[in-house]
């Protein structure tokens, strides 16, 4: 976490130190927003603008009052807010495109359709979650971030996190298996 904060501060100066540091957080900032948008177009549009507003503000990050990642995290999140609020919607897209879920070509036509149709009960189940718990499992699972990480970011205690985190589970284990009572 010190060597990030670090490097931000030299980053303002050193365009090697600006190039680490966007090389480090790129891929993350990518999927953490490509979970919440599930929408490679406009996931593209808005790490573009969190990277430039990281560098436009890159001399107003206060390492005291928090960790860069967190700090970089948050202007995602800000850019990610007001690019729903032009939509005025937030839409959600096949998860098969959005995560890259592909087939391998030796599937029958039956297995691929059975996976899509999991595909398409899962992507039914993250839509039934508050936006909270969908935010939490992204980071969780698609970004792979620790508890403390993700509470940092959302500005939660670990515990809220793993409380969220474990809410989130067992409401979409229930949604699925309702779907299959349901289903003939």
């Amino acid at each position: 976490m010190e060597y990030w904060n670090d490097l931000a501060g030299q980053a303002i100066r050193d365009k090697d130190a600006l190039v680490e540091l966007y090389e480090h957080f790129f891929p993350r900032i990518y999927q953490h927003l490509l979970c919440r948008t599930q929408n490679a177009d406009k996931t593209d549009e808005v790490v573009s603008r969190t990277f430039l507003q990281m560098y436009q503000k890159l001399e107003q990050f206060n390492p005291a009052k928090g960790a860069f990642s967190t700090w970089l995290f948050a202007i995602a999140e800000n850019e990610l807010r007001m690019q729903w609020r032009s939509e005025k919607n937030h839409p959600w897209e096949e998860l098969d495109e959005t995560f890259g879920f592909q087939e391998p070509e030796e599937h029958t036509p039956e297995q691929r359709l059975l996976t899509k149709e999991q595909h398409q009960e899962l992507q039914n189940a993250l839509a039934a979650l508050p936006e909270r718990e969908r935010r939490i499992l992204g980071m969780r699972y698609w970004l792979g971030l620790s508890h403390r990480k993700i509470a940092e970011a959302l500005g939660l205690t670990e515990n809220h996190v793993g409380v969220l985190l474990n809410r989130a589970k067992k409401s979409l284990k229930q949604y699925l298996q309702d779907m299959h009572k349901i289903s003939p």
